[in-house]
């Protein structure tokens, strides 16, 4: 059985859920030449982790400075290329979780962050100008813990595979109260992050639906905006698709392992409402089948890693507290 610390912390929220009506197109990320220079700055704390991501690093920062968070901290996992040195041409603050994983990464930005929220901004996202001050009235007015943005495509001429990626989210992200987000683009309570926080233990993928599911277990409320928007450098390439599969199941090995048949039924509920939209759209059957397919790769490549290391095993049954 999985321990929940913290789990005196009690919420009250009444929130309903609707259906997110959007077509999920791109759309041209705003001119930086039509910002106004002068604006009083967002406060909250942008937190941007990143490993040997150079080639898009500087894109995401140059996007986050025109939303004027009022501060901005790069965590870097000991990068081998120019992440660090890119990073700290924009001015920001960057520090080094030693190469720990991005759960561990994650949770030391938010425990040197200044402001009462944090702002989990991915390396391949763009933000419009708007987004932090979106998410943050969005969150303030309706009481939520976590509100994740609306993710676009970032390519006006996307792939299959980019397009197959912009249907799922159509398919899977409602907007309102939802059981758990992603934090490609997210705000978080930072009193929440130093209650329940990132467990170090998943070093890649599924931190942050480890981190919903313990947050909900103390009375947290995670949801999906109405009106922030930011935009996803999505896979562009099979084999780039294939690669982060494999990545997301290793993820979900971890997921399983803590969490067992409670997990496993989400997952099933969660297959067959994606067989179901699939079959409106025969389009992205393609998509479906190598997704399931490379995720379990993963998630048995990950189960044999697991099953091989007892303390590795014990260490995902025991929550830490962050």
């Amino acid at each position: 059985m999985v321990s929940f610390p913290g789990t005196t912390h009690e919420l009250d929220h009444n929130h309903s859920s609707d259906h997110r009506q959007t077509n999920g197109a791109s759309a041209p990320v705003s001119d930086p030449s039509m910002q106004s220079p002068a604006q009083s700055p967002i406060p909250v704390t942008v937190v941007v982790c990143a490993r040997d991501r150079g080639s898009v690093i500087g894109r995401c920062l140059d996007s986050v400075k025109l939303a004027h968070p009022a501060e901005i901290i790069v965590v870097d996992g000991n990068s081998s290329d120019d992440t660090v040195a890119i990073a700290r041409a924009k001015a920001v603050t960057v520090i080094s979780d030693n190469g720990a994983g991005l759960g561990a990464a994650r949770q030391l930005g938010a425990s040197v962050a200044q402001n009462d929220y944090v702002v989990f901004v991915d390396t391949d996202v763009v933000v419009e100008p708007e987004t932090l001050a979106q998410l943050l009235a969005e969150a303030t007015e309706e009481n939520y813990d976590a509100l994740e943005a609306e993710l676009r495509t970032l390519s006006s001429t996307p792939s299959y595979w980019q397009e197959a990626e912009r249907w799922r989210r159509q398919v899977a992200m409602r907007r309102g109260v939802a059981s758990v987000l992603g934090c490609q683009i997210t705000l978080v309570r930072q009193a929440l992050l130093m209650q329940v926080g990132f467990d170090p233990a998943f070093k890649g993928a599924a931190e942050d639906a480890d981190f919903c599911f313990r947050a909900r277990a103390v009375g947290a409320v995670v949801a999906h905006s109405s009106r922030a928007v930011a935009y996803h450098e999505d896979r562009l390439t099979l084999r780039d698709f294939v690669g982060q599969k494999i990545w997301h199941g290793r993820g979900l090995a971890r997921l399983i392992t803590r969490y067992g048949r409670h997990y496993l039924n989400r997952a099933v509920s969660q297959v067959d409402a994606s067989m179901g939209a699939a079959k409106l759209n025969i389009r992205y059957l393609p998509y479906m089948f190598v997704s399931w397919s490379f995720t379990a790769v993963g998630v048995a490549m990950e189960s044999l890693k697991i099953a091989s290391d007892p303390t590795l095993r014990q260490r995902l049954k025991t929550v830490q507290a962050a």
